[in-house]
């Protein structure tokens, strides 16, 4: 039997225990208009703080307050109830254990051959060799399968992600106009790696990321095209994927409703859709979101493939961004709650969690070996970043007018907990003046955190807090220049889940949690990330659509042009081995020309060809009396600053009309609508093959309603 919560306390008094939901939900978007001027929508950049930002501030930890009192007063369930403990199997089935121990061995030796002569077919094979002996024959192991989603939900879920793609690929290679130098570096660096010979995929590229990653980028480039698409694309995917992912989490954790606004908020979120097209976190993102999933459902249902598939995960999470190695880390912290909170569910779990372990372990195969001989190599950029380090400590501490780590911290920790509200990007990377959230996104995480901190919802909650947290203070509070997003972006989910569980929460208590009050809460939360969506869009188009650097606007301009079509750079800051023209322009090789050398240098031209003036437009009429047929093209500067490029294209030059568009791009697209269809046939065979236990407690239930309590 179950019985509605309806948030009331257990004294009985329903209106102080709404008042204090409702007035948190009051106090976050008070605080968060204060702090930016906006109180739902985000329609401009911030420009200043205005006076009011401490009072905005304090009234935000007041409503975190107000929502953790009404969390800790009233009665409510999150998420689905547990089946029975002695039900559920965690630890390896007998039939698979053989295959583990081949597994074991094979990783064995993977490591060896690698300390022993570094990489080789050998180690790769041995490697590869490992994890699928570890994962496949647990995947045939019997037990609940699927996410039990309804025909609804899927439709529902899957033209979310059909939204967020449009999002996220719509002009993909000119929006946002501006692309950080950072993109053609790895972009440089990827194809000097593809075009090689050598095998490395463990240890730090002279990029000083892993190999790893600029094997996935390659991966990209290889099957859609050796330009800036392809470099991307990957990522743009791997953002798109978030979406579901995110719907199913909120739906474990906290039910449908919630998982539903959740993944709303992050479709349309204007930081997720910039850095999915930019390079920088979105495939780190996805792996440690659905590596969580693949935990919470393992600790709910069990099943050892969720287990290992969950470390395997992980571990892939830290091949391909920094910021994803917050993933094992979040395991761990959940791991030492449940020893803490819940020593009798750990101790069940106890095989679970070394099936984690394991699967960790054997995909990190060598690059373990490579880690404990160079830690600090390992780290790569982290080195530099941390406040430890001798330059950043200075730095951020004339940044602060700080004595000491006190006050270092304390700013650190402001900047950090505000970046959410009111606090800028402060890389180079993203340059939107505006926060990583809009403000209802915000004003709804606020509530969320005080609902999840009272304790109420257990490990669910306690997985978002340690990732938030975890990421907050090594992405934030103790590297430099917070808010840094390339860092951050990696806690979009759990910000836009605790905002999922925080409006969750306000229609079970003021609407009730019958099948009426469920569709009007689904109606106003897709109306909702409708009015959000439209003006992050807005917002964000309008602030990238035309901030590129100089550089880039000559390449965009010269990418046409035939390869092989010589390009003379006639500046005084510019040089032709700017790695911008080296990656977006590989196919015209540049020359640096001085003032002076160009009349020479024009007569001795045979052919084709383009003159590129970034600085002494006068030389212009110069370029015209040598070759009187030359065509001229003006080029703006970002911000409209300074006398425009002057682009001479002589001796016949023309750019291919419609610009390059690779056939190789068509060739990707249907190498993944294979795979997609592949894996979608045997995802269906495994369903109907699959055995499930006898016994009602061992079969998935269902998400239950925010609001619902067990009887």
């Amino acid at each position: 039997m179950r019985r509605r919560a309806t948030g009331i306390g257990a004294d009985g008094r329903r209106g102080v225990a709404r008042g204090l939901l409702l007035g948190a939900l009051a106090l976050a978007l008070g605080g968060q208009y204060l702090l930016t001027g906006e109180i739902l929508l985000r329609r401009e950049a911030i420009r200043s703080w205005g006076g009011h930002h401490v009072t905005g501030a304090l009234l935000l930890v007041a409503a975190t307050a107000a929502a953790f009192l009404f969390g800790r007063r009233s009665r409510w369930a999150l998420g689905p109830a547990a089946p029975a403990a002695e039900e559920v199997r965690h630890g390896i089935p007998r039939g698979a254990r053989p295959f583990v121990a081949a597994a074991a061995a094979a990783w064995a030796v993977a490591l060896a051959a690698y300390v022993a002569r570094g990489e080789s077919l050998l180690c790769l094979g041995a490697w590869a060799a490992s994890i699928l002996l570890l994962v496949v024959p647990l995947l045939r192991a019997p037990g609940p399968r699927g996410f039990g989603t309804t025909p609804v939900e899927r439709v529902a879920v899957g033209a979310l992600t059909l939204v967020a793609f449009g999002l996220r690929h719509w002009r993909l290679t000119e929006l946002p106009s501006a692309v950080h130098v950072d993109v053609p570096f790895m972009g440089d660096h990827t194809l000097a790696l593809l075009d090689g010979n050598g095998a490395e995929w463990f240890g730090i590229a002279p990029s000083e990321h892993l190999f790893t990653l600029h094997r996935v980028l390659g991966l990209g480039m290889e099957l859609f095209g050796r330009d800036q698409y392809g470099l991307v694309i990957l990522g743009v995917l791997a953002g798109t994927l978030t979406v579901p992912v995110t719907y199913l989490l909120g739906r474990e954790l906290f039910g449908r409703l919630a998982g539903w606004l959740a993944a709303g908020l992050l479709a349309v979120s204007y930081t997720h859709i910039h850095f999915s097209r930019t390079l920088f976190g979105p495939k780190a993102t996805f792996l440690v979101a659905l590596s969580a999933l693949l935990l919470l459902r393992a600790l709910r249902l069990g099943g050892a493939h969720r287990w290992a598939l969950s470390g395997v995960l992980s571990a892939f999470a830290v091949f391909n961004y920094d910021s994803g190695r917050v993933g094992p880390l979040v395991v761990a912290a959940l791991a030492v709650w449940l020893l803490v909170r819940d020593r009798a569910a750990f101790r069940r779990t106890l095989p679970g969690w070394a099936a984690w372990a394991l699967g960790l372990v054997v995909a990190f195969g060598p690059m373990l070996a490579y880690a404990v001989r160079d830690p600090r190599g390992f780290a790569g950029r982290a080195n530099v970043v941390v406040l430890w380090d001798e330059l950043t400590y200075e730095h951020s501490l004339k940044k602060y007018d700080a004595d000491g780590w006190v006050e270092l911290l304390a700013g650190q920790t402001k900047q950090a907990l505000l970046a959410f509200h009111s606090e800028p990007d402060q890389s180079p990377h993203f340059t939107l003046r505006a926060p990583g959230l809009s403000p209802a996104a915000a004003a709804l995480l606020v509530v969320g955190a005080g609902l999840a901190l009272s304790g109420r919802a257990g490990p669910r909650a306690a997985v978002l807090i340690a990732w938030i947290g975890l990421t907050l203070l090594l992405g934030a509070i103790l590297t430099s220049d917070p808010p840094y997003w390339p860092h951050l972006n990696i806690l979009l989910p759990p910000v836009c889940l605790l905002a999922g569980l925080a409006f969750a929460e306000l229609v079970a208590v003021f609407l009730g949690s019958g099948r009426v009050a469920t569709a009007c809460g689904t109606l106003l939360a897709t109306l909702g990330v409708a009015a959000v969506g439209t003006a992050n869009w807005s917002f964000y188009r309008e602030s990238v659509a035309d901030n590129a650097e100089t550089w880039l606007r000559i390449a965009r301009v010269v990418r046409p042009y035939p390869a092989g079509t010589p390009v003379l750079l006639v500046s005084d800051d510019l040089k032709a081995d700017h790695v911008g023209f080296q990656f977006f322009c590989r196919r015209q090789p540049f020359e640096d020309v001085a003032p002076e050398a160009l009349a020479g240098r024009l007569e001795a031209l045979v052919g084709p060809a383009v003159v590129v003036l970034e600085s002494h437009p006068e030389l212009a009429a110069e370029v015209l009396r040598s070759h009187p047929e030359g065509r001229f093209e003006k080029v703006g500067r970002e911000g409209g600053q300074g006398a425009p490029v002057t682009v001479v294209r002589i001796g016949g030059a023309a750019p291919v009309a419609g610009g390059e568009v690779p056939a190789q791009r068509w060739r990707g697209w249907l190498f993944l609508s294979f795979l997609a269809a592949a894996w979608a046939t045997v995802h269906a065979v495994a369903l109907g093959r699959s055995v499930r236990p006898a016994g009602a407690a061992a079969r998935e239930v269902p998400p239950a309603r925010t609001g619902e309590q067990p009887g």
